[in-house]
């Protein structure tokens, strides 16, 4: 993989909402929403050694093999996560796991990286004015990405990771 995109959706519980991308290189943009240390778009860095860490236990998850999406019978109140594969600035497999009805090994991979915004040091990320004006964003709000759906926050994101 080349980078990894996560989206946590909210839930009627205290589970973080954030939304993240990470390269293969180590940068990291993190926006958290809810339930999290650092509030908004911030940006930080982990090693090599971290990054394979993360492809280690998606591949220990058979992530190709897993199903597109899995869901929990109940209609709300669930949380929602969303992984993008991406290698070679492609989309090779994109997995839903509702309710964490998918196999614990996608949750053991998944889940250190919801919770990257509370091990590693953050750095507020100011969104160029640029890319702002592309996006129709008020930078001025603490939610930059309230607005977008998943795919919209995975294109700018991915923008915003250009200029790391």
């Amino acid at each position: 993989m080349t980078l990894f995109f996560l989206y946590s959706s909210p839930c009627f519980g205290i589970s973080p909402v954030v939304t993240l991308l990470v390269k293969n290189n180590g940068d990291v943009l993190f926006s958290g929403r809810y339930s999290v240390k650092h509030l908004g778009l911030n940006n930080s860095k982990i090693s090599k050694e971290g990054f394979n860490r993360i492809q280690e236990r998606f591949k220990r998850a058979d992530y190709m093999n897993l199903e597109e999406s899995y869901a929990h019978n109940v209609t709300d109140g669930m949380q929602c996560v969303c992984i993008y594969f991406i290698k070679n600035n492609k989309i090779v497999k994109t997995v839903r796991d509702c309710g964490a009805q998918g196999p614990n090994e996608l949750a053991w991979a998944y889940l250190p990286l919801i919770r990257i915004g509370q091990l590693h040091d953050m750095k507020e990320f100011e969104v160029p004015a640029d890319i702002a004006k592309k996006f129709n964003i008020d930078t001025n709000s603490t939610d930059v990405m309230i607005n977008m759906d998943v795919r919209e926050k995975f294109d700018f994101l991915s923008r915003l990771s250009e200029n790391l």
